[in-house]
């Protein structure tokens, strides 16, 4: 059996404490520890049989505070408690869960079970685990399984589409984007693209440089290509073709823009 830091791989890893125990200004914080800690030792009968002394060396909380509290628990009725001296030592205490956080607007009479000699009544609590007894009303999950199920944290919410794509002419961008030769780094591409916010006019002198570089003999061998990002930060549509070639400014022939601006 696996042990780590005093717990074992039997050891209930989730413990359930509901909002108006939680939110419940009356209870001192250390009273909703414990409730969250019968919770998770609920077993499959529909009760807790802690002692006082599980409990303090559990949660380093003094034994008569841990008593206090208890009670303090039971007074709200959030617990209910069944003594039988006839039992063994290990089992003379019952803990049960009530439904009262579970319930809104149920009277008193109906919202906390009997133990002895009578039925437990019937209350929408939602659906319970199977095993767990009606003396134990509420939907308490057995977690007290070797295996337990392993916690997936929710993936977080993508960001809206504006926060990953541009707020410059995004549609223009994503012409860009899609005619330039190198698909890396479109944040970066994204933010430079923000930041050089370029007009009409400028999209049409970069789409005509574009073109003959993309026609050149290093870039055709997918030699010298920089990241989109580099290209518009340096300006890169303003290089030379070569010694004798011409600028990018100078239209192709025919004078076509090409047709992705």
């Amino acid at each position: 059996m696996i042990t780590i830091d005093g717990i074992t791989e039997f050891t209930g890893q989730w413990a359930i404490l509901p909002a108006r125990v939680r939110y419940d200004k009356q209870l001192p914080a250390n009273a909703k520890l414990i409730y969250a800690e019968i919770a998770a030792k609920i077993n499959e009968e529909g009760f807790c049989f802690c002692h006082n002394s599980y409990f303090s060396e559990r949660l380093g909380i003094k034994r008569d505070t841990v008593s206090t509290l208890i009670k303090r628990l039971e007074d709200a009725e959030y617990i209910r408690i069944d003594v039988d001296v006839s039992r063994v030592n290990s089992d003379r205490r019952r803990i049960y869960l009530t439904s009262k956080p579970y319930e809104w607007g149920v009277s008193d009479l109906n919202r906390v079970p009997p133990i002895k000699g009578g039925t437990p009544e019937k209350s929408g609590t939602g659906n319970k685990s199977e095993g767990v007894p009606d003396l134990n009303p509420i939907p308490i999950e057995n977690n007290n399984l070797k295996y337990n199920t392993p916690y997936n944290p929710p993936e977080a919410p993508l960001a809206p589409a504006e926060e990953h794509g541009p707020k410059w002419k995004p549609e223009r961008f994503e012409k860009f984007w899609a005619y330039y030769p190198c698909h890396k780094s479109k944040k970066a591409a994204v933010k430079a693209w923000d930041k050089l916010k370029p007009s009409d006019e400028l999209l049409a002198i970069i789409a005509r440089a574009l073109t003959r570089q993309m026609a050149t003999e290093e870039w055709q061998r997918g030699i010298g290509i920089p990241y989109a990002s580099t290209y518009l930060n340096n300006e890169r549509w303003t290089d030379e073709f070569g010694p004798a070639g011409p600028k990018p400014e100078s239209p192709p022939p025919g004078g076509d823009v090409p047709t992705w601006t």
